[in-house]
């Protein structure tokens, strides 16, 4: 797993990837759960809020890499399909400034922005 995209929304992740993540929460929160048996261990149950965001960001992820909205992980026993789903190739596309500009129209633009600001005008 990549540690440092841990709690980052943005991305995609395969479905082994995303497993591995499922299991881990439910080892950590069963054990949190365990810990946290008496009245007065408040402190020890917030733990849970950090592994749940880090759980949400894995399936936000898992469901860009199967062309889902992240959304769809809310959905009752979702994260399920989300294990065993094929992912999804979509191409990275090149932004442009106006959605639909051809090449030809983004190289003209580009042109005149290079000239704009290499005189000056800002």
């Amino acid at each position: 797993m990549k540690l440092q995209n841990l709690f980052s929304f943005e991305g995609r992740i395969g479905k082994v990837e995303y497993g591995t993540s499922v299991v881990i929460y439910f080892v950590l929160a069963e054990t949190i759960n365990a810990l946290a048996e008496g009245d007065g261990m408040v402190l020890i149950r917030l733990i849970h809020l950090p592994l749940l965001v880090v759980l949400w960001a894995q399936g936000a992820k898992r469901c860009h890499d199967m062309g889902q909205s992240a959304w769809m992980q809310f959905i009752p026993f979702y994260f399920i399909y989300m294990i065993f789903a094929k992912s999804v190739y979509i191409p990275e596309k090149k932004t442009s400034i106006v959605p639909g500009v051809t090449s030809t129209c983004q190289k003209i633009h580009d042109a005149i922005k290079e000239r704009w600001f290499s005189v000056g005008f800002q």
